[in-house]
């Protein structure tokens, strides 16, 4: 059966029973992931605003170093103080980066989840035997994408969900 689907030896009735979705595509566009990406990126925006002043701040001490008028004592310092905020600095930033990145990923599994349901929700109503993906597809027939419908899924149940949400 393999190899009747490789080399398109099937007759139609039964090749229009497996299809494709690009689940690649789907999961970088659908309303979910844009919105759930874009509330988090606001949530972190506070604290990567003041990691970009503090990264102006050590721009400024770095300038002020080259001040020939300063003496040896106050380059000493402004050197200690520019290392210890260099420091700190790093250290905030790999925070932030560590928990942005962790809470992406939690969005991004829940996410998956219902990106997942829904292709099972067609599959079961199209009557869908086999349902392949860029993985695990060498060609597709532009006839059998259902990427649209995917999505077209996915936004409708995006708008349900902002619907009953705006409506509590």
């Amino acid at each position: 059966m393999l190899c009747l689907l490789l080399t398109g030896q099937l007759p139609a009735q039964e090749r229009s029973n497996v299809v494709y979705v690009d689940m690649e595509m789907v999961f970088d566009t659908a309303p979910q992931v844009v919105a759930g990406l874009e509330k988090l990126t606001l949530e972190f925006k506070p604290r990567n605003d003041a990691l970009e002043i503090d990264q102006e701040r050590l721009e400024a001490m770095r300038q002020r170093l080259q001040d020939t008028s300063l003496t040896d004592q106050e380059i000493n310092q402004l050197q200690r103080d520019r290392r210890e905020m260099q420091l700190a600095t790093d250290r905030h930033r790999e925070d932030l980066v560590e928990e942005f990145n962790f809470r992406r990923n939690e969005i991004l599994i829940g996410i998956r989840e219902t990106l997942e349901l829904v292709v099972d929700e067609i599959a079961s109503e199209q009557g869908y035997d086999l349902i392949l993906t860029k993985s695990s597809a060498i060609y597709h027939s532009p006839d059998v994408d259902i990427t649209d419908e995917v999505m077209q899924r996915l936004q409708r149940e995006f708008e349900a969900d902002q619907s009953e949400q705006n409506g509590r």
